[in-house]
């Protein structure tokens, strides 16, 4: 699941397809590309359970920044 700088950074909710239809995953500040969550009980049904659904995120960067972007990221440079 790609998501944004701002959504990996703060935190989001996002609806997402399941085999089952809508879902909503919560994303959690700090996630990072590469990490998994997990959908407890809306993956492939295994014999008599069903299992987890497992969602990859993948951070996508923005390519361009506007001056104020800039300089709003060179502040939180200093925080972090």
């Amino acid at each position: 699941l790609e998501i944004t700088l701002t959504d990996a950074l703060l935190g989001t909710s996002i609806e997402i397809e399941s085999l089952d239809g809508k879902e909503t995953l919560e994303i959690p500040e700090g996630t990072n590309t590469g990490d998994q969550l997990k959908i407890r009980g809306r993956g492939v049904v295994s014999g008599h359970s069903r299992g987890d659904l497992i969602v990859g995120i993948k951070v996508i960067m923005p390519k361009k920044l506007s001056k104020k972007a800039k300089e709003l990221i060179a502040e939180l440079k200093k925080e972090l």
